[in-house]
């Protein structure tokens, strides 16, 4: 059992953990899908898709846009646009609406225990927890940290800013060989979420996730 109540601090993972991120890709691809019917909608679709590729590959975002731009010959601005509209605005009607309320309510009650709360994302996360309604004690994407999970040199910076050490810490994720990896390489415990709906809830007793 993951007690979380002798922890000094609580390590969340965005993306699939605080909101179901599976109901969240569909609508989204249902509407991109739609977008194909309007001109120029296609293209849209295979620059975003093209997008997440060259983010997952650890390019920077001054080299993903102008990658994007010479590819697709539109503009640097015209790249930015479109990244920002449908990787970050448009999702997060979904994202609030498939938000784990059972975790974020435990969240809320663990700081009434002095638990600090840190999100560790690999993108960006001031528009999400807006649209969640939470407001964690810190936050951090990849851009912040310069480096996208497993590699946990960003992660220990945070641990040193904040001079908390791993075992004082616990990580919860809902992916084993992004979240749970970044904690075995520091030796932090961690909590691996369902990532489906039913799934988690029938679990969410085994899982010991207790203040």
């Amino acid at each position: 059992m993951s007690t979380i109540s002798n922890r000094r601090a609580i390590f969340l993972d965005m993306d699939g953990t605080l909101y179901y991120q599976c109901p969240v890709r569909l609508c989204m691809a249902l509407r991109l899908a739609l977008q194909c019917f309007w001109p120029g909608g296609l293209r849209t679709l295979r620059l975003i898709l093209a997008a997440r590729k060259l983010y997952e590959q650890g390019l920077s975002e001054t080299e993903r846009i102008a990658t994007l731009a010479e590819r697709f010959h539109i503009s640097l601005e015209a790249v930015q646009s479109m990244i920002y509209m449908w990787m970050v605005e448009n999702p997060l009607p979904f994202v609030r609406l498939f938000r784990d309320r059972r975790l974020i309510a435990d969240m809320e009650r663990a700081r009434q225990h002095n638990i600090m709360l840190i999100v560790l994302s690999d993108y960006q996360v001031t528009e999400k927890l807006t649209a969640l309604g939470f407001r964690p004690d810190a936050a951090y994407s990849a851009l912040e940290l310069g480096c996208l999970k497993p590699c946990s040199d960003g992660l220990l910076q945070v641990l040193k800013n904040l001079e908390l050490a791993p075992n004082d810490c616990l990580l919860i994720g809902d992916r084993m060989d992004k979240d749970g990896r970044l904690a075995e390489n520091i030796g932090m415990d961690y909590v691996i979420l369902p990532r489906h709906y039913c799934k988690r809830r029938l679990r969410y007793g085994m899982l010991g996730l207790r203040v």
